[in-house]
């Protein structure tokens, strides 16, 4: 178990929440990256090379293409820089029929009662 603020480790719960409490009353724990964001592999150097070989001009799909090119050199490209779509496509519809028809759906599911609802499906 380990604060997510400091990042110090401690032996059970009770010593965590006794930290998370002191912190609460003093303010004495310090907020630390954790170790994956201290040593992310982004440099200044890849920043520059992201701004002076990737062309804005480009579809978005070509930049990711240019993004993957100098971040996996070597490495063959996916066939494509979306999610799968047929995945994507789903979600979308799923997305649209939740704004679109969600309250309605909660709303006269409260109306059923609870023994109808077991006998529906």
């Amino acid at each position: 178990m380990h604060c997510p603020r400091c990042k110090a480790n401690f032996k059970d719960s009770q010593k965590l929440a006794e930290h998370i409490m002191e912190f609460m009353a003093t303010s004495s724990c310090q907020d630390r990256p954790s170790s994956d964001e201290a040593t992310l592999p982004w440099s200044q150097g890849l920043v520059d090379s992201f701004k002076a070989r990737v062309d804005s001009s480009l579809t978005l799909g070509e930049q990711w293409f240019s993004v993957w090119r100098i971040v996996f050199p070597g490495v063959e490209l996916p066939a494509s820089c979306w999610v799968d779509d047929h995945v994507c496509q789903h979600v979308m519809n799923l997305q649209r029929f939740v704004f679109t028809k969600g309250h309605s759906v909660v709303c006269i599911s409260r109306l059923v009662p609870v023994q109808e609802k077991t006998n529906m499906g």
